[in-house]
């Protein structure tokens, strides 16, 4: 369970600064390989794509920690995914 919270903190975190850059703010030296300060057009894009896929990822992370039950279908394939990445 303590891994579960430390996980979804973590992609939380890493979501909120997402949401910032998909915003058009300078934080971009922070976030993809730090190219940009402000994100281009299409970066923002995938930055807001990102920011789902984070939230997807905590729900996850909370339910396989037993935090939350929201009857996602948790398959380990998932998990072993949000492991690697």
């Amino acid at each position: 369970m303590l891994s579960a919270w430390i996980g979804s903190i973590t992609f939380a975190g890493a979501a909120i600064l997402y949401i910032l850059l998909s915003l058009g703010l300078p934080y971009g030296e922070f976030a993809m390989g730090g190219k940009h300060r402000v994100m281009p057009s299409q970066m923002r894009v995938a930055c807001a794509i990102s920011v789902v896929i984070q939230l997807i990822a905590i729900l996850y992370l909370l339910q396989a920690g037993n935090v939350i039950s929201i009857g996602l279908p948790l398959d380990r394939g998932v998990c072993y995914f949000l492991q690697s990445i």
